[in-house]
């Protein structure tokens, strides 16, 4: 089943997940294992929120097939998502942040990421199997005015050579 998980922000004493399918959501749970992930940000939602900023309103979804599902209140709050996928490369912790980033981002290399093979939502926060990050591309982010605020003249020919 194809889904769009987003982090379910009236549960206050931890994080749950909501599941949604075709605009309704389907099940709230404490974690959940996708496949074929893309990460969407509705930019209309995200500028909401920051000219509003007092309400909480889910801007950002990973859209992907459920694999594996965790009822609310099953998982113990510090559950990893390396508990919950042994022997698997799931490490890389993804972050997003609306006022301050229009993407999500990997939160040990600051680089963008638009989609991954697997994806897990779990109590501690959502992690992704991805490659090992590309100082390059983090570099070209910059030139692009998305991530660095140097202006383009201020890069070198050093810049695009590793």
């Amino acid at each position: 089943m194809r889904v769009r998980l987003y982090r379910n922000l009236s549960i206050k004493d931890h994080k749950a997940w909501s599941l949604v399918k075709s605009g309704k959501v389907v099940d709230v749970v404490d974690g959940v294992i996708l496949v074929e992930c893309k990460f969407i940000v509705s930019e209309a939602t995200r500028q909401r929120i920051i000219h509003v900023r007092k309400k909480k309103t889910p801007c950002c979804y990973v859209e992907g097939e459920v694999a594996a599902k965790y009822a609310l209140n099953s998982l113990p709050k510090t559950m990893t998502a390396a508990k919950l996928l042994p022997g698997s490369n799931v490490t890389t912790e993804i972050v997003f942040d609306p006022w301050t980033m229009p993407f999500f981002m990997r939160a040990d290399c600051k680089q963008f990421v638009h989609e991954a093979d697997v994806v897990v939502a779990a109590p501690t926060g959502v992690f992704a199997e991805l490659p090992a990050c590309d100082r390059r591309a983090r570099r070209l982010q910059g030139l692009h005015g998305l991530h660095d605020n140097r202006p383009i003249s201020s890069f070198s020919i050093d810049d695009w050579n590793g």
